[in-house]
């Protein structure tokens, strides 16, 4: 079973997350702030992150750099699940970090697709 970390801050947001994902058999954690994330990272890496880039505690940008400090986790694909303003855009996407962008609101289809494709390439290489 493929462990996923959520990153979001939203309840009703981390809660769609939560419902379409289990329902599909994927093992969630669930953080609502960067702190709480970092936390998690630690004690359960999990296989894929999707994060929220503005969190009320430190931005996902913070966050992808304290991942990519450590080994255990510097190798998860990040998934990016944002409502950016279009001016932000263009930075999550060069983003050396970020395997992929989702724009809210997002599909159950959409996201499921995302997630499919990145655990996909993890299980393979």
């Amino acid at each position: 079973m493929s462990r996923i970390l959520v990153v979001e801050d939203n309840i009703g947001i981390s809660n769609f997350v939560w419902v379409n994902l289990t329902l599909r058999g994927y093992q969630i954690n669930n953080a609502y702030s960067g702190k709480d994330a970092l936390a998690l990272l630690k004690t359960q890496p999990p296989q894929l992150l999707l994060l929220d880039i503005w969190l009320p505690d430190m931005s996902g940008y913070d966050l992808l750099d304290a991942c990519a400090e450590s080994e255990l986790t510097s190798s998860i694909p990040v998934i990016a699940f944002t409502a950016a303003a279009p001016e932000e855009r263009e930075r999550l996407e060069k983003h050396p970090q970020i395997a992929e962008v989702l724009y809210k609101p997002v599909s159950a289809n959409q996201l499921l697709a995302a997630i499919q494709r990145h655990l996909s390439v993890t299980a393979g290489t």
